[in-house]
């Protein structure tokens, strides 16, 4: 059993969504802990907004909090805080991908751009084929029409680069070897962006100090969110805020947490569960992170991490 309250933060792909659909076991799990008075849940991940919404549907209601595109938008209850890239470091990215001939796209979390090589009209061929249904997507094919300003994050689809093994340059160097992927991938040397490599052969970009343990973090001064002016946003000011502590602003969660849960399975969930009391790795991936406190590995499979919290809760 944990000390409440509880704060709860969990991954989504690969962690309790599997190709795309979310355990069977979730829906319920989330509103039976919304009903509870000591937890709060907070969905990390690097989908938008849109996304979370796309695979939990209703039981998105049940959520305190997102941080999406790995930290870069974090809402709490009716605040937002935006982490966006610097103009030239989007500029960079999307014209080197442009240059070596694979799809890229900026998300600026109301809307995304995507940028395809000449011949993929709306992402056939190029892995994005998935996004063609969301109706705040736009397609082109010319570098010069994406937009730099209020970018959340630059995905890079890689999967094309793979050698004839499946491996991908680059591949294992992790975030806090953001720029090393970066110039194998793209040939690009970049310093002030976060790079997340995924197996997938994706690669997310994001402003540097970008990583979702922001949602365990103490705002300066103990302030609420408060969405960042345009000109701080595409200066790219540092993330701020502490490592994760037995207390919590009382105006972005319902009550102060006494013990942080994360679970995840990715390279982009390294920092939260660093930062967490309690952590829950899932597969085979991650080996030597451990939480503050105790670290539980659970198998890559639907209803693995459901059950763990479950076992945590007392449910």
């Amino acid at each position: 059993m944990l000390t409440s309250p509880v704060g709860l933060v969990t991954d989504l792909d690969g962690t309790v969504v599997f190709d795309g659909v979310a355990d069977p076991q979730l829906p319920s799990f989330l509103r039976r802990v919304s009903q509870r008075g000591d937890v709060s849940v907070i969905v990390a991940t690097s989908r938008a907004p849109r996304g979370v919404a796309e695979v939990l549907g209703d039981a998105v209601t049940c959520l305190d909090g997102m941080a999406c595109f790995n930290g870069a938008l974090l809402r709490l209850g009716s605040e937002e805080r935006r982490h966006c890239m610097r103009r030239q470091h989007v500029r960079a990215v999307v014209d080197a991908a442009f240059r070596i001939g694979v799809p890229a796209y900026v998300d600026q979390g109301h809307s995304f751009t995507v940028l395809t090589p000449p011949g993929r009209e709306k992402g056939l061929g190029s892995g994005l084929e998935h996004m063609r249904d969301y109706l705040d997507g736009r397609w082109c094919a010319d570098p010069a029409q994406v937009p730099v300003d209020d970018v959340l994050k630059v995905t890079v689809v890689s999967r094309g680069l793979a050698d004839s093994e499946g491996a991908v340059p680059g591949w294992g160097a992790g975030a806090a070897e953001g720029a090393g992927v970066l110039q194998a991938l793209l040939g690009l040397r970049l310093d002030g962006v976060t790079a997340y490599p995924h197996e997938d052969g994706v690669v997310d970009v994001c402003a540097a100090g970008v990583d979702k343990s922001i949602c365990m973090r103490l705002l300066p001064g103990g302030e609420a969110l408060a969405a960042t002016s345009s000109t701080a946003i595409n200066e790219g000011t540092d993330v701020a805020g502490e490592p994760a502590t037995t207390a919590h602003t009382a105006a972005l969660l319902p009550q102060a947490v006494s013990t942080w849960v994360a679970a995840g399975n990715d390279v982009n969930d390294v920092a939260m569960i660093r930062a967490a009391d309690v952590g829950i790795t899932v597969g085979d991936g991650l080996e030597g992170v451990r939480a503050r406190r105790q670290t539980v590995r659970v198998p890559s499979r639907p209803g693995a991490v459901v059950s763990v919290l479950e076992r945590m809760l007392g449910l």
